[in-house]
């Protein structure tokens, strides 16, 4: 059973991003994550599901945990809270850089899938 609450406009979800400790991804499966991406953009520390996407997208500057593992995330999070919140960059700056780079990497694998 669902409930669909409605949706947080993009703005409140960047101002949500930005003054987090950390952002928590305790996906099973997924694509491409955008959260991940933001979190990079914004320079914010990450706890994400080990699955092999998340892996891909942040192996040197995320901390894993398998999802079915309850006490190695609240481990994490206990870290995290404790992080000292320097790690935030320029959102506005980056965002722009990583958003380029993104699109060209992302342009690149299709058209490589469609040779």
């Amino acid at each position: 059973n669902i409930l669909f609450l409605g949706l947080i406009p993009y703005d409140d979800v960047k101002l949500l991003m930005y003054y987090c400790n950390s952002v928590i991804n305790p996906s099973y499966f997924e694509g491409w994550s955008s959260s991940v991406e933001e979190a990079k953009s914004m320079g914010k520390s990450m706890i994400l599901s080990n699955i092999g996407v998340h892996i891909e997208q942040a192996k040197e500057i995320a901390d894993f945990f398998d999802y079915n593992d309850p006490i190695r995330l609240s481990e994490l999070m206990v870290k995290h809270l404790n992080l000292d919140k320097k790690h935030d960059m320029n959102l506005a700056d980056n965002l722009s850089t990583r958003t380029k780079q993104f699109g060209a990497e992302y342009q690149k694998i299709i058209l490589d899938l469609t040779k």
